[in-house]
């Protein structure tokens, strides 16, 4: 299986959207979260699920989980055990992606 690593950043999205969603409803922001953490986890068995992002970087990739994006990049070799995804960024597709990167 393919290692996933969870960037800085993606663990600091995941606190603000997990804070933000359960200002109003906790169970929503648990709910949203373990949705958001299992769609990456479909990246362990998957790493190319994603669609690619050459505009955003050479080996970007991004996997939805409405209303969320989840950046992620692919690197190392091509045999699937040599290949880490890595997390980078969770963001609410409904602001402006690039004036977020």
């Amino acid at each position: 299986m393919t290692k996933v690593v969870l960037s800085p950043a993606e663990r600091q999205d995941l606190f603000h959207i997990h804070r933000w969603l359960g200002r109003k409803n906790d169970l929503a922001a648990r709910q949203t979260v373990l949705r958001i953490r299992d769609r990456i986890d479909l990246l362990r068995r998957h790493p190319l699920l994603g669609v690619a992002r050459p505009d955003i970087g050479a080996t970007a990739r991004m996997l939805t989980e409405p209303p969320y994006i989840i950046l992620y990049e692919v690197q190392s070799g091509t045999v699937a055990p040599d290949k880490e995804v890595i997390v980078i960024r969770i963001i609410d597709a409904r602001r402006d992606l690039p004036e977020l990167l």
